[in-house]
């Protein structure tokens, strides 16, 4: 019946900011954007198989609690080293998982603050020794 997420909307006060920061940052390309004379505007920004459908709406107050997603990396220590760099705001600093024995599947989990307060989580594989940050 449903094979995939489509996309997530991400509501934002300013969608040049928003675009920039998805772009410069987590590397999304922009797939396709529309802009209204009325300064509302929408657009597409996609990383692999995921979409983010960034939407911009004068006067919208619409809370952000509780609203995240989450993206794969490959290292941790890495993603930390850039983001920071770029001047990203970390919310949860990296965690590794509380029990990884024998789990091939277990991850770090670190959360980053997005322009309007969305949360991005970043997800790495964890590797036994390995520091997270």
């Amino acid at each position: 019946m449903f094979t995939t997420i489509h996309h997530v909307a991400v509501h934002c006060s300013d969608l040049n900011r928003s675009v920039q920061f998805y772009t410069e940052c987590f590397g999304f390309n922009v797939s396709s954007r529309r802009d209204r004379p009325d300064g509302s505007g929408i657009a597409f920004v996609r990383l692999g198989g995921m979409a983010l459908e960034l939407t911009q709406r004068p006067g919208r107050k619409e809370p952000m609690s509780g609203m995240h997603f989450a993206v794969e990396a490959e290292d941790m220590a890495a993603v930390v080293a850039y983001l920071t760099a770029k001047g990203v705001e970390m919310a949860l600093p990296p965690t590794a998982p509380r029990s990884a024995n024998g789990n091939t599947n277990a991850r770090y989990r670190a959360i980053f603050t997005g322009p309007d307060g969305e949360h991005i989580e970043v997800l790495a594989p964890y590797r036994i020794g390995a520091p997270a940050n």
